[in-house]
């Protein structure tokens, strides 16, 4: 487990890595996320026996409390972590936050009292309370902040690049004895079917006319 100045190290580099792709957080996420150095995980959700909680840096006092986030966001703030990852409840030590292996296998994060145990953490006041529990009997479902923090606004991905042209629409077609085709094609085949028809009857009125010409001559 890396040691508070590799962790704030390691947090830099990964919001700078995040900055240069294209998909960009819309704002900074409020949780700390902790990561594993040797197999390489990353975690922001701390398990308890019997809730899940984030880290949350309190900007009016610049402390880092633990945050319930189990059903409505609570922050406790007589709780604070310190760099060494130790927890401390009402200023006195309260275990510390490690990495262990779920019962589902998932490589998480843990709230631990002395002796390893996870704790129970009492919802109103923060206080946690000791157990029977170890990490590899608990199932976890998520590591993600975003899954369980009340504004999902937080977690809105917004694309720098420019927005997209919308694809073209479809040809408009039309059935025509049965047949679907490009209204385009239609009216071009409907504007030729017109000027055939006022050819013809071009062509008849010239032929009827010629016919009354050379019955007339025949006449006179």
């Amino acid at each position: 487990m890396p040691n508070g100045g590799d962790y704030r190290m390691l947090a830099a580099v990964a919001v700078v890595l995040s900055g240069t792709a294209a998909p960009v957080v819309a704002q900074d996420q409020p949780w700390v996320v902790f990561t594993d150095v040797v197999p390489g995980v990353s975690c922001a959700v701390v398990h308890t026996d019997n809730l899940e909680l984030v880290v949350s840096l309190d900007p009016m006092t610049g402390i880092e409390n633990l945050v319930i986030v189990t059903g409505g966001d609570v922050r406790l703030v007589d709780t604070q972590l310190l760099p060494s990852f130790e927890v401390l409840y009402l200023g006195e030590p309260a275990g510390s936050i490690i990495f262990e292996d779920s019962a589902n296998g998932i490589r998480a994060l843990w709230w631990v009292g002395f002796g390893d145990s996870v704790v129970n953490v009492d919802r109103f006041t923060g206080e946690p309370l000791p157990t029977e529990s170890r990490p590899g009997d608990i199932v976890v479902s998520t590591c993600d902040g975003c899954d369980l923090w009340d504004d999902p606004n937080i977690c809105i991905i917004v694309d720098d690049d420019p927005v997209p042209d919308p694809p073209p629409l479809p040809p408009l077609t039309i059935n025509i004895c049965g047949s679907n085709m490009a209204m385009a094609l239609s009216l071009t085949l409907v504007g030729l079917m017109g000027t055939g028809l006022a050819r013809r009857r071009t062509v008849s009125r010239n032929s009827a006319a010629t016919r009354g010409h050379k019955e007339l001559e025949q006449e006179a």
